[in-house]
This record gives structure tokens, sequence and C-alpha cells, in this order.
């Protein structure tokens, strides 16, 4: 676990390194990151998430994670988090029929599942769950100072 854990440490790390100088050189200003919550499917590359305040630990702390962001921020690169606030995974740990009944998704069958993904739709028609989705939209902007947002 301990030798996982700072393999991942080093992507981070890596990634500040090597990363950063090519889009300096090319002069672009923002990088677009994979969404980066916790997940129970490597596969579905955090699109099916489960932990919405939970930085993934497949690529290394929260504090790896804050210090990359804060490395593109000394050189002038913004951060663009890829943000799955629409659906999420079925997993019995997750959010899915959390309390026994359908609390953050649809409870119409019909529009509840989104069969493409094989996930849950987010009923957004609930304050509880548009609170839920702002507030974890800021919590990314506070603790890992992203500067914005690509919604799918």
């Amino acid at each position: 676990m301990e030798e996982e854990r700072r393999r991942n440490a080093v992507f981070l790390q890596r990634m500040a390194e090597e990363l950063i100088p090519y889009v300096v050189e090319h002069q672009f200003t923002h990088i677009e990151i994979m969404p980066l919550v916790e997940h129970p499917y490597d596969r579905s590359w955090g699109y099916q998430g489960t932990g919405y305040y939970a930085a993934t630990s497949r690529f290394g702390t929260p504090h790896d994670l804050m210090h990359f962001v804060d490395e593109c921020h000394k050189y002038g690169i913004g951060v663009i988090l890829d943000w799955v606030p629409g659906h999420f995974c079925k997993d019995a740990h997750g959010l899915y029929l959390f309390d026994g009944t359908p609390t953050y998704e649809y409870k119409d069958k019909d529009v509840q599942e989104n069969p493409v993904w094989g996930t849950v739709n987010f009923d957004l028609g609930k304050r509880e769950v548009r609170n839920f989705l702002i507030s974890n939209a800021l919590f990314w902007m506070k603790y890992f100072h992203i500067d914005g947002f690509r919604v799918d």
C-alpha cells in the first residue's frame, strides 16, 4: 500500500515537472484534467463518481493534487476540472438509494437511469441535490484552487 502511495505521489510530481514546461512552451493558458472524485471502477476514468468530496487516491494524496494545481498557477496556468454533476455510479457504497429511497436520483425509473453509462441521473429538481452539487463545486475551488469546470 505504501509503495503504491509513493508511486501515485510521483505521478503528480512528474506531471508537474513534464507538463508545465510543455504548456508554457506552447503558450497554453489552461489545462483540463479528468474527473478527480473517488470512483470504484478504474476504466470509468472517474465519470462514475462516488466520493464527490474525496480526490481519488489513484494519483496521490489530496496534498499532492493541491501542490500540482499550485505549481500550475505559479506559471500562470489555469486548471479546469472535468466535473460530473449529471450522474453517479450505482454501487451500493455510493449515493444510489442512499437511505433506501431515491434521495439524490429521480423517483421515476424512466428518467432515473442513464442507460449509456449504466449510471443514475441526479434529480436536479431537488433543492438538496442542487445544494450538494453547488457546494461540491465550491469545495474544489476553495481547497484545490480549481479555476473552472467542464461540466459533463
